[in-house]
């Protein structure tokens, strides 16, 4: 079962999408994973695990604090 991030919750993770003008599809393609799996992850009925918050990360990096 992959790590999860408890301080990393459902309610930061939709600020940090808004932020940066990422909708629940953008941003699942971006990270590879499901839109269903970032709906669960973004509405907090499934634990956000490392793996995602480093894919969050890496987007960070890639593209600044503020660009989506």
């Amino acid at each position: 079962m992959a790590s999860t991030i408890p301080d990393v919750t459902a309610d930061e993770l939709r600020a940090w999408m808004s932020d940066r003008g990422f909708s629940v599809r953008a941003l699942a393609a971006e990270t590879g994973h499901a839109p269903a799996t970032v709906q669960r992850y973004r509405d907090g009925s499934q634990p956000i695990p490392r793996v995602f918050e480093l894919a969050l990360r890496g987007i960070e990096a890639e593209r600044g604090p503020g660009a989506g």
